[in-house]
């Protein structure tokens, strides 16, 4: 079995592993699996499940393997509705789905099964791949996953000038979080590895908030937020500051105030509130 999106699986010559390369929290409006054949071809009875890529690491088999809880449809083992199919009726040889976004950074797999009679789960494909490598964070979008920013310090005066526009590394003028993910390296053999040191990634990828009811992303995907506010401007030219500041196997995003563009880092009218981070991992940067 193949995977295509817009990247066609194909083995990695150094390490003779092949997959696909996606970017967690994007939404991929068509991914097909190729065969030569043996693919379902009732839409009633086929199950498409994510999995993680060394399922044999794990001692289970396809049919005793639980799907991720936070993989939504149509790879979360469920019945796929009609509006998740690219393309009807399947074929033997190609099923195409519509739709797909692979929340969590990590190395996967699919499990597969027609739901004709006698069949059961298998995994597409054999030891070596495809695989499904998603870059990006490993955040599983719980909801206790939050950033908390002390306003008071950063908006603390002294004789009515801001002390963190003066200094932000002073205690509580920095608002800080962790994140880790995973990326390819960046040079040979560009195997799957985590974020931040030893091979940082560069350009550094940035986080954006919105409001809590808007989606990340550009205006072209449905519902996002065309004009996400910046973070972590404090002050503009000052080189002590950082955005993010790589360790080993992870990043360290400074994210600062939340302020208005037209205002300028120096604006503090947007710095109460509850906000959505958007994280962008190098896609359409």
């Amino acid at each position: 079995a193949q995977f295509g999106t817009n990247i066609e699986a194909q083995p990695n010559a150094t390490t003779g592993v092949y997959g696909v390369d996606v970017h967690a929290g994007v939404n991929y409006t068509k991914f097909d699996i190729l065969a030569t054949s043996s693919l379902g071809i009732n839409v009633a009875t086929i199950r498409v499940k994510l999995v993680v890529f060394d399922i044999r690491a794990e001692k289970k088999e396809c049919p005793d393997i639980e799907p991720f809880d936070w993989m939504p449809a149509p790879f979360d083992g469920k019945p796929i509705v009609v509006s998740q199919w690219a393309s009807l009726p399947p074929e033997s040889e190609k099923n195409s789905f519509a739709n797909v976004m692979f929340p969590r950074a990590g190395q996967y797999r699919l499990c597969y099964t027609s739901g004709d009679s006698g069949t059961d789960w298998y995994l597409l494909g054999d030891d070596a791949g495809p695989g499904i490598f998603v870059i990006g964070a490993l955040s599983r979008f719980k909801k206790e996953e939050k950033v908390w920013c002390p306003l008071s310090p950063m908006q603390a005066t002294v004789n009515y000038e801001f002390m963190c526009l003066a200094n932000p590394t002073l205690r509580g003028c920095q608002c800080m979080g962790k994140i880790e993910g995973r990326k390819r390296r960046s040079q040979p053999p560009y195997d799957f590895m985590p974020l931040g040191l030893p091979d940082a990634a560069k350009p550094e990828w940035r986080i954006w908030v919105t409001d809590m009811g808007k989606s990340c992303g550009t205006a072209a995907a449905g519902g996002a937020d065309p004009n996400p506010l910046d973070v972590g401007l404090l002050p503009a030219g000052y080189d002590g500051y950082k955005r993010v500041s790589n360790y080993q196997g992870y990043e360290v995003h400074n994210f600062g105030k939340v302020y208005n563009p037209g205002a300028g880092p120096s604006s503090f009218d947007q710095a109460v509130g509850t906000w959505k981070l958007c994280y962008c991992s190098g896609y359409s940067a």
